[in-house]
């Protein structure tokens, strides 16, 4: 209890709860009003004023926000004089603002002060467009993930029942079919691994790895394990810089991160190139390391740069579908830095190649000069 019995204006000690219980309200993130019966504002914090730009003491809120769901909500709190002594609540939800759009929660609680004749109100507001937008993306992401997973399963529900009837005793068919329906089976076998590999990951991201490897001990491994492929399309690996150079990561997430990025370049670059591998100190922050995969391909349009490492976004969906893309490489890169500290810059320029630069932090107090 703030005041023993009645707030007196005559005790210091008071003023002084009543100056830190300002500052607390003051400091709150979510807008706090506090309104008589006819909405007239007779108190509100600045979080309130930032997120209802026009809100000022001695306004109305109900004029300010004129909406028929938050007025409706309004009479029914003031309007029950029973239900005000128990201090009755209303909650609604509403969409505010031009361009950026937000989605409000607002409880409005009825109470009387024994010094008003009137009920008054309490407006608290909590914005959830934050965790709509995350409900949106689950829910796209789900969409996506069940379509994804849709087109295989048609493909082998469609050959298996061919292959029980029409082609029962089609021993050609048999055999084409049947490899179809392998490599449907494979494509499929790929998207479950990528979405269980994405969601472990999700998982780890507030836990920051600690351990500090070598650039050398994650990157050859992966350009040994991925020439065999390299060479079938006549691609050579070059090296620039010093791989002795130490990062804090995950020595086998990070091996991930370089597996998808090379893998990447050499199904999407010229037959007969050359990809680059670079590592050099990042000039903009001494506390990164850059590590930048160089291909030689057509190229990305700039239009589709920003949204390479959205799940499931392909720039051109039938050939990455063909070469046995999940669309979801480039968002588990994403994510696997994000745990890291580091961030992934992407570059490109059409008919010459793209750049996938990974920036990855020194051990604590070992970053190099500026330079």
């Amino acid at each position: 209890m703030l005041f023993p019995g009645a707030f007196d204006p005559l005790n210091p000690d008071h003023f002084v709860k009543l100056r830190d219980l300002q500052a607390v309200l003051a400091h709150l993130p979510d807008p706090l009003i506090h309104t008589d019966a006819t909405g007239e504002v007779l108190w509100h914090n600045p979080s309130a004023s930032t997120v209802f730009v026009g809100m000022k003491i001695g306004g109305n809120a109900l004029t300010l926000l004129d909406l028929p769901e938050v007025q409706a909500a309004f009479q029914r709190v003031v309007s029950d004089e029973a239900q005000c002594e128990e201090g009755l609540q209303q909650e609604v939800n509403i969409k505010w603002g031009g361009l950026k759009r937000r989605y409000l929660n607002l409880r409005l609680v009825c109470f009387r002060d024994k010094r008003a004749e009137a009920p008054q109100v309490l407006w608290s507001v909590h914005d959830m467009t934050a965790q709509r937008q995350l409900d949106k993306t689950r829910t796209d992401f789900v969409a996506a993930a069940s379509h994804e997973l849709r087109t295989p399963l048609a493909s082998l529900m469609g050959f298996v029942e061919t292959l029980q009837g029409p082609a029962k005793d089609d021993e050609d068919a048999r055999e084409q079919f049947l490899g179809i329906m392998a490599e449907q089976a494979r494509r499929m076998s790929r998207l479950i691994d990528d979405l269980l590999s994405l969601s472990k990951i999700e998982m780890e991201e507030g836990e920051s790895p600690s351990t500090v490897v070598q650039l050398q001990e994650v990157v050859f491994p992966v350009t040994d394990s991925l020439a065999l492929t390299a060479r079938e399309r006549g691609i050579r690996f070059a090296f620039e810089g010093d791989w002795s150079t130490e990062v804090v990561g995950d020595k086998d997430q990070l091996g991930q991160v370089f597996s998808n990025l090379v893998e990447n370049a050499i199904k999407y670059g010229h037959p007969d190139s050359t990809i680059t591998l670079k590592s050099r100190p990042y000039p903009d922050d001494p506390s990164l390391h850059s590590i930048a995969v160089c291909d030689q391909s057509p190229g990305i349009a700039p239009k589709h740069l920003s949204r390479l490492t959205e799940r499931f976004y392909r720039v051109d969906k039938a050939r990455s579908r063909q070469i046995g893309g999940t669309g979801l490489g480039l968002a588990i890169v994403k994510h696997i830095l994000y745990r890291h500290g580091g961030r992934l810059l992407i570059s490109s320029e059409q008919d010459v190649g793209s750049t996938f630069d990974v920036l990855l932090p020194h051990p604590l107090n070992e970053a190099p000069a500026a330079l």
